[in-house]
């Protein structure tokens, strides 16, 4: 049996800034049990900085998209044809090790997706990671736990993801919640119904920090770069 091809989507949108030390990670990582057809696309909400400059020398296709983090991941899933899609975000630093955990676990009999472990962040107003850790971990006091799909920090396999209809695109995706229930949350109950949602050591660095306004409610915006 043939290793599965796989395609990495990278969202971006005016990440000039960080967008070097994303992609330098994703190209250095060191794969597991052969796979060697692993193609990289940026999928890119039209930005107005240096963003696709700066990817053409690392990624192999960049795709404008409509805005909307969704959108983007959404018309890439569709225009690809890779067994495995991968995702990540151009603010995020990927350890060596990430890609091939992500594969080899997606790459598992009965297994649909696979998410990797908690970030490290380093917003500075802790109150972000107070309020996702409130969200995330109110169901434990029931005796439950949240299933959820990181959105830049996962795989799963692309016919999966048709099959279960993909995200719901008509959520408000200038509001970072909507996306983040959507992308992480209701995505990981519809890919949990027809197969296995499994976490795995796979580490990605969160390589900003936004106002707790803007980052819970607002429009995407205003963002300041960890020094």
């Amino acid at each position: 049996m043939n290793p599965p091809t796989v395609a990495v989507i990278i969202s971006s949108l005016n990440e000039e800034n960080l967008i070097e030390h994303s992609l330098s990670s994703l190209l250095s990582q060191n794969y597991l049990h052969g796979i060697n057809d692993v193609t990289f696309y940026l999928a890119d909400s039209h930005s107005t900085d240096r963003t696709r400059e700066i990817a053409k020398d690392f990624v192999d296709n960049i795709v404008l998209c409509p805005r909307g983090k969704l959108n983007a991941r959404d018309k890439l899933v569709r225009m690809v044809s890779q067994d495995i899609i991968v995702n990540a975000d151009a603010d995020r630093f990927y350890s060596s090790n990430w890609l091939g955990t992500l594969i080899d676990a997606v790459s598992k009999d009965g297994v649909v997706a696979a998410t990797g472990s908690q970030e490290l962040s380093c917003y500075v107003n802790d109150a972000m990671e107070f309020i996702s850790d409130i969200v995330l971990n109110i169901p434990k006091y029931f005796n439950r736990s949240v299933l959820r799909i990181n959105g830049g920090n996962s795989a799963f396999l692309r016919q999966s993801y048709l099959q279960v209809g993909g995200f719901n695109l008509g959520v408000n995706q200038l509001k970072f919640f909507s996306i983040w229930i959507e992308e992480e949350i209701k995505f990981a109950y519809k890919m949990s119904r027809i197969g296995k949602v499994v976490k795995v050591d796979a580490i990605a660095n969160t390589l900003r920090h936004d106002s707790i306004s803007h980052y819970c409610f607002g429009e995407f915006g205003n963002r300041r770069i960890c020094s």
